[in-house]
């Protein structure tokens, strides 16, 4: 019984590693989701480019008054430090597609960290009642 707790145990420090590797994961992943959210928005807004000026933040809490013209073209980054030139309509599309593709690795690692939960929960179980039971050829 002791070698099956010791298995045991080390499967829930297996368990515990992994969901929390997900978790990880999953926390990159929104705050990914969030910033292609806010650039998405402000890519596809009308009234920022329309409008006459803006307050600026440069850092520091320090802020300058100016004119946002809505540029023909973007530099997306492709990979590898390398950047393209989209139109704006292309620059929505591709960050729409990429969301989506984020949206649905997101909804996998929700049901793989829900699945992780499980195994976990049932294997406390199982340590606990094999921690209460006694030992076989021990007077009790």
């Amino acid at each position: 019984m002791a070698e099956e707790t010791i298995n045991i145990t080390d499967e829930i420090n297996y368990m515990r590693s992994l969901i929390e590797s997900t978790e990880n994961q999953i926390s990159s992943l929104e705050r990914l989701l969030s910033d292609m959210g806010t650039t998405l928005s402000v890519v596809s807004s009308r009234d920022l480019f329309e409008s006459e000026e803006k307050k600026i933040n440069i850092g520091s809490g320090i802020y300058i008054d100016a004119v946002i013209k809505k540029p023909d073209r973007f530099l997306v980054p492709i990979g590898s430090d390398v950047y393209a030139e989209f139109g704006g309509e292309d620059v929505e599309k591709r960050l729409k597609d990429n969301m989506k593709q984020i949206t649905d690795t997101l909804d996998t690692l929700y049901l793989r960290r829900k699945e992780l939960s499980s195994r976990y929960d049932s294997l406390i179980m199982l340590l606990q009642r094999a921690s209460q039971q006694p030992e076989k050829g021990k007077d009790v």
